[in-house]
């Protein structure tokens, strides 16, 4: 897995910088805060609320190996083939002896941090399977032919504008959400 914090002073600089991004994140910023104000007043114990959830964070970290075990166990319980990686290489390389064993040609992906921070799609098209992504904003930012890693977790296109990519790309808003509501039309995408 590459580790890419030592970097994050420098790329949050350059991306404070970036009119783009601050017009597109001020928009987005506006929704949210007023949204999460909303939230907020609604609640009499934040304190407590916020409080518990930081002591179930940090049990679930001290303890994460038996939930992973518990988990693993559970999944192949009910059929599911668990497969363990201790790197980002033996993970995308697990995917691709996969994939190739199988005869898959392309991949219909949905979001995930993990293939964001293994640098899973690159890799898979490195050893020629085709990826496509679910999520819209994953799918935008793929098809605007972005090589760059998200910086954030919420709504990536918030680093770029939507209309001028969709409208460069052809990529009708539409007809992708119909597209996603039917497994049987996405398969032939």
């Amino acid at each position: 897995m590459e580790i890419t914090s030592h970097q994050f002073k420098k790329t949050a600089s350059l991306k404070l910088r970036d009119q783009k991004v601050q017009s597109a994140l001020g928009k987005a910023k506006g929704k949210f805060v007023v949204a999460r104000e909303r939230a907020v007043k609604e609640l009499d114990n934040l304190e407590e609320i916020r409080q518990a959830a930081a002591d179930m964070r940090s049990h679930c970290l001290e303890n994460l190996d038996s939930y992973l075990e518990e988990w693993e166990k559970n999944a192949t319980a009910k059929g599911t083939v668990v497969h363990w990686a201790e790197s980002a290489e033996e993970l995308n390389s697990l995917v691709v002896e996969i994939a190739k064993r199988n005869n898959v040609k392309k991949i219909i992906k949905s979001k995930s941090m993990i293939g964001e921070e293994t640098g899973l799609n690159r890799f898979v098209e490195g050893h020629g399977i085709e990826v496509k992504e679910t999520d819209l904003g994953e799918y935008i930012i793929q098809q605007a032919g972005s090589t760059h890693r998200i910086s954030l977790l919420q709504r990536p296109t918030n680093q770029r504008t939507i209309l001028p990519i969709c409208l460069r790309k052809n990529i009708r808003l539409l007809d992708w959400m119909i597209l996603r509501r039917s497994p049987e039309r996405l398969g032939k995408f």
